[in-house]
């Protein structure tokens, strides 16, 4: 097993296995798994041969491994349950790597329609090959006849972004006489027909494979933003999904100048933002977002749904006092109570006291007091409107009144005095 140490690192553990039925006749298997250094990705390797077709078993009795004539020639059974074992094998993680994504390659000696095959294609492998180029790709070539017994299967999310296969056509369609075998070959034909390049280093043409990475994933998101909001607001967290850390995030489109992305993936109101909530109640715009190690994903489009807040009553009380006294008497009027509406073709509903009755009382706008206060009792008078629009919007607004007794002292003075008085009689 070759691999790029700048494309890929080690991740697990290698693992072997010689167990029946990779004890005789079907090779070790052999897997490793790998980190994609781009993008981070885990994959599992593995490399398999499985055995031959000639050879057939003495033992007549063997149909399963015997030539039945079909075209799978001999050791058929063998080779199925090596592909049935290998599954089995894998399905338990043997390098210790839980992903999904796995590979496998060798020479299966099995062509494309062949049982084996097709139980790899039934355990959730895909031959790529096949899924790109149909039965149209040849790796070897066997008494004039062409055909391919080297495969590569991929399962897992992986299978779904293979770039290209192709068969390096160095071997299979190379004369005999120039391989790597020296039977038969005199010592002139040795020297005469050496040479150091790649061509007729094997009877089998090697298969290549090109794999996009996965970029990183960004949906398409709406956020919710109320008028009121200013500069710096966060509307929201983007949602990315990669496995490398993301270092940059793209905003384009005529409303992308109003947001902007934060260091920790939040969507924010950007500085000096003008947010129209009246000519357009939805912002949208593009984002894109690129990993530490420069794949970008695909655009995904961000709509930001202005939340126009209804338009509140305004409430005054005219004439309302800050302290009153606890001299005064029930009738008084307080304070003249209005309210305007501002909503589109809004106007007020009703005026209510909602807190407060006890001791005052709302009537055609006057607000007056209801009973006699005690300072000592009530050192302060709380109460609450509500406004009302034919909209159905309200605004509540709370008041104090302090209250003081006859003399102009608050509660808290009187306790004061109090306390000086006590003293002076303890001390003197």
């Amino acid at each position: 097993m070759i691999y790029r140490k700048d494309k890929v690192v080690q991740a697990g553990v290698a693992a072997v296995t010689t167990a029946v039925p990779f004890d005789y006749g079907n090779r070790a298997l052999i897997s490793q798994s790998f980190k994609l250094q781009q993008s981070a990705e885990l994959l599992n390797f593995t490399v398999a041969h499985l055995r031959s077709k000639g050879s057939c078993p003495s033992d007549k009795s063997d149909v399963a491994n015997s030539d039945s004539g079909d075209g799978q020639g001999c050791w058929n059974g063998v080779r199925l349950q090596a592909v049935q074992a290998m599954h089995n094998w894998l399905a338990g993680y043997p390098t210790g790597v839980e992903t999904d994504n796995s590979v496998i390659v060798g020479d299966f000696n099995a062509y494309m329609q062949e049982d084996p095959i097709r139980a790899m294609n039934d355990s959730g492998y895909v031959q790529v090959s096949q899924q790109l180029y149909g039965n149209k790709v040849s790796s070897y070539l066997f008494n004039g006849e062409s055909g391919t017994l080297d495969h590569v299967f991929a399962a897992g999310d992986i299978k779904n972004r293979v770039a290209e296969v192709t068969e390096w056509a160095i071997n299979a369609d190379e004369p005999v006489i120039l391989d790597y075998n020296e039977e038969f070959k005199s010592d002139v034909a040795k020297a005469n027909f050496y040479a150091p390049g790649p061509f007729r280093s094997s009877d089998h043409d090697p298969m290549l494979m090109s794999v996009y990475f996965a970029k990183p994933l960004v949906e398409d998101q709406l956020f919710l933003l109320d008028e009121q909001s200013v500069a710096g607001t966060v509307v929201g967290q983007i949602v990315t999904n990669s496995a490398v850390a993301i270092a940059r995030y793209q905003l384009s489109g005529e409303q992308a100048a109003l947001f902007s992305v934060n260091a920790a993936g939040q969507l924010v109101v950007a500085a000096g933002a003008e947010l129209d909530f009246e000519s357009r109640q939805v912002q949208r715009f593009e984002l894109t977002v690129q990993s530490e190690t420069g794949l970008v994903s695909d655009a995904a489009t961000i709509e930001v749904q202005l939340n126009d807040l209804p338009e509140l009553p305004l409430l005054t009380l005219e004439g309302l006092p800050t302290v009153i006294s606890d001299q005064i008497r029930p009738g008084t009027l307080l304070a003249t109570v209005k309210a305007q509406a501002t909503g589109n073709n809004a106007s007020i509903q009703t005026i209510q006291l909602i807190e407060g009755d006890k001791f005052l009382v709302l009537k055609n706008g006057q607000l007056t007091l209801k009973k006699k206060l005690n300072a000592k009792q009530q050192p302060e008078l709380k109460f609450s409107i509500k406004a009302t629009d034919s909209l159905g919007v309200s605004t509540i607004v709370t008041y104090v009144i302090e209250v003081k007794d006859g003399k102009g002292n608050s509660v808290l003075q009187w306790v004061i005095s109090v306390i000086h008085a006590v003293l002076g009689w303890l001390f003197g």
